[in-house]
């Protein structure tokens, strides 16, 4: 198996790293996660539309909560399942969920998880990090609903387990209501900033 690790190393141009063998990447906190504080007692309006469409998306790794924002004001929040690595994602299948800065890449209604969001990671700092190191930085990060590829009923207890525990690859998953009241109003180029766990008190 070694040899073979070895071979495919060369051959894709990677080295194989383990995820310890990598030192945690350092992130600069993204200007809003400082809001989260306050943003977490006010109450979710439910009211946007296309012409007033959100205008951030705010992660909270602490409190595994996604504001979705219009001019300042909470739209609505979900609690979320995310990847169940620690820390911001470095390479591929290391199960860690990105932090830092991003935008909105594209918008899936044909998803194998409902409907999705794509995040635009790896982003310029990603990619260099996961360079320095001879690795993939991996990608096919998204917010998204829950997979197509189960039954109803396995949703519905998945959907659940969102709110005690991650289990994602690195994406961030809600149900699929909740994506199904955020996705028209998600415009391709829209700002998402994943805070760090303990980024904000």
């Amino acid at each position: 198996m070694k040899t073979l690790l070895t071979t495919l190393a060369a051959f894709t141009g990677f080295s194989i790293w383990t995820y310890a063998q990598i030192p945690p990447k350092p992130v600069t906190i993204p200007h809003h996660c400082d809001l989260i504080p306050a943003l977490s007692s006010m109450k979710p309006t439910e009211t946007v539309n296309d012409k007033n469409p959100i205008d951030l998306i705010l992660v909270s790794k602490t409190d595994r909560k996604i504001y979705f924002l219009h001019e300042g004001k909470v739209t609505f929040v979900f609690t979320s399942a995310f990847g169940d690595g620690q820390g911001a994602k470095i390479l591929e299948g290391d199960e860690r969920t990105p932090e830092g800065t991003y935008f909105i890449s594209s918008k899936n209604i044909h998803s194998d998880f409902h409907k999705s969001l794509g995040v635009s990671y790896p982003n310029a700092y990603d990619l260099s990090y996961a360079k320095k190191y001879n690795v993939s930085p991996g990608g096919a990060i998204m917010v998204h609903g829950m997979s197509n590829k189960i039954t109803l009923a396995q949703n519905i207890i998945v959907a659940n387990a969102i709110n005690l525990t991650n289990w994602t690859q690195g994406c961030m998953a809600v149900r699929n209501d909740q994506i199904d009241s955020v996705f028209p109003f998600v415009n391709e180029g829209t700002p998402i900033e994943i805070c760090p766990a303990k980024s904000h008190k």
